[in-house]
């Protein structure tokens, strides 16, 4: 049995969604994919960490160019944890600001023009009424596209990359250097990075890396340096090593005659 949803108003298919930048845009939602919780007690907020909210992934199609869909997400504020049964008039007093990790990842990414990332199409900021979980706290909503092709992999693994040719593994490999080096320019890479944050499109040889919910910094390396490179193919399931060869010690020699490609 699935847990209890926290948007239990509105936000189901058939409904519409409209966002207002960078210009005003309306999607009805086709699918409701996932649902993820990040709820947080009192004092955990106070000392600084993100405020407690609910994000509903979805699926969308565009009412001005059908066929048209982009994949949304909701953050929405929740109470901090035990106070969901507190007056309203109390839980307003939680009402506060949000800019989520994710927007500011998509905005950089587009606005840089990048490649191997999916557009930003929009996003907006409302305001919960006096009827909402927490009265005036904040509702974020974030659009970008879907980008075509297969995910190289889930949470078992890369099951679809290492079903390819070795030729065509060859192909994802070399864009993903490509794509490696661009995104240590950005400074952006999912957090958790592995296979299934990678989209290989077979027809125009595009490899995407996608799921910028979490994200990490990351410093540009100069020069190119092999090994980190081959450390980054092993950490996305792009290459297999023996249980002898060890590259994440810090003396490591960089030999992967031994590994699997």
């Amino acid at each position: 049995m699935s847990p209890p949803s926290w948007f239990f108003k509105g936000l189901n298919p058939g409904d519409t969604i409209t966002l207002d930048n960078p210009v005003p845009s309306t999607w009805k939602i086709l699918d409701r994919l996932n649902e993820i919780e990040h709820q947080r007690e009192e004092h955990l907020v106070k000392t600084g960490t993100p405020p407690s909210y609910a994000a509903l992934k979805l699926r969308c199609e565009s009412l001005n160019e059908p066929k048209h869909e982009a994949l949304i997400r909701v953050y929405m504020q929740i109470p901090w944890t035990n106070t969901e049964i507190y007056d309203p008039s109390i839980r307003a007093n939680q009402a506060t600001t949000f800019v989520p990790a994710e927007l500011t990842a998509l905005e950089t990414l587009t606005r840089t023009h990048s490649p191997f990332t999916p557009r930003l199409l929009g996003s907006s900021e409302n305001r919960q009424d006096q009827s909402g979980l927490v009265p005036g706290g904040f509702v974020i909503t974030v659009a970008w596209e879907v980008v075509k092709g297969d995910c190289l992999g889930d949470e078992t693994g890369a099951t679809k990359y290492w079903s390819l040719s070795p030729e065509e593994r060859k192909e994802v490999r070399e864009v993903f250097q490509r794509l490696v080096e661009h995104m240590a320019r950005v400074g952006i890479v999912p957090g958790d990075s592995g296979s299934k944050n990678l989209v290989w499109n077979s027809q125009s040889k595009s490899l995407f890396i996608v799921g910028f919910r979490d994200w990490d910094q990351l410093k540009p390396v100069t020069p190119w340096d092999d090994k980190w490179f081959a450390r980054w193919l092993l950490g996305f399931e792009l290459v297999k090593k023996p249980r002898s060869s060890r590259p994440d010690e810090f003396d490591w020699d960089g030999n992967t005659a031994e590994w699997e490609y």
